[in-house]
């Protein structure tokens, strides 16, 4: 029943990524990958295009990163949004298929993109590592960057500890994924000690209690991360250096069955993505 329930996930991506259509990528992605070759995909967080072919041959393409680890696309996946953020659901898709479908799918690296995923209804998919593609040959291409703009720099573990200690202050009204005013000097002090760090990229993680529906907290764990994500882009922290997820209730870190447990579960957190 979960594969099946995976499979299903998967097939609503094509339906969920139209605001990234693109004529025939999977066929087009797949032809130039299987023809140049790709360099090998070194681990951490790379972009990817998703490609999605219908049994009808309709094709679209979605935007989005994912971690590599030992040649291997590790879960979740987070698809570019119109903001500029990345978040594992874009929008409206109601869950992304990496959630449900963390085992029984092959997603090692090989020439720069994935084993085809095959889907429900004939429908596949593939991720297609695109930094990675060797050139055509004859191709004119523009030497590489050497180097990176702002050198990498591991956040300290001083601030990564204010940075938890404030994102625990961070409070919204009740039910809704609006801010408190006294939130706004909490992330004020958050952004400005992310922007130390311009090389980094950090993961925004809503969590709730176990009050109500998991399909209800699920939406507002989202809702409430993203909000956050919004807050800190318009203090400067660059949209494309966001990661927003949503966990719902499946995460606690107290007992649900106590006030002070149902507060604690009820957070944001952010983190570097290393």
């Amino acid at each position: 029943m979960n594969r099946i329930k995976s499979l299903l996930l998967i097939g609503f991506l094509a339906i969920g990524s139209t605001a990234f259509a693109q004529p025939n990528c999977y066929d087009e992605y797949t032809g130039r990958f299987k023809r140049n070759g790709a360099e090998a995909v070194p681990d951490g967080l790379q972009k990817v295009i998703v490609g999605v072919k219908n049994a009808d041959g309709h094709q679209s393409c979605a935007e989005g990163k994912i971690q590599v680890k030992d040649g291997k696309a590790v879960p979740p996946l987070y698809l570019l949004r119109e903001d500029g953020t990345y978040a594992v659901t874009p929008g409206k898709l109601d869950k992304n298929y990496y959630r449900q479908a963390e085992t029984g799918l092959d997603l090692t690296v090989e020439m720069g993109m994935t084993a085809v995923l095959k889907l429900i209804y004939d429908r596949q998919a593939r991720l297609f590592f695109i930094d990675y593609l060797k050139p055509d040959p004859g191709q004119v291409v523009e030497a590489k960057q050497e180097g990176n703009l702002y050198p990498s720099k591991k956040v300290e573990e001083s601030d990564l500890q204010k940075i938890n200690v404030s994102a625990k202050s961070i409070q919204f009204q009740s039910g809704k994924a609006v801010l408190t005013e006294s939130s706004y000097a909490v992330l004020n002090v958050i952004a400005e000690l992310m922007q130390q760090y311009p090389s980094s990229q950090w993961a925004i993680d809503g969590h709730t209690d176990n009050t109500g529906s998991p399909e209800k907290n699920l939406s507002l764990s989202e809702q409430r991360a993203q909000t956050v994500a919004d807050y800190l882009v318009k203090k400067g922290v660059l949209a494309q250096d966001l990661f927003v997820n949503g966990y719902g209730q499946d995460k606690p870190i107290a007992d649900n069955a106590t006030a002070e447990g149902r507060k604690q579960n009820r957070r944001v957190e952010i983190k570097p993505i290393q």
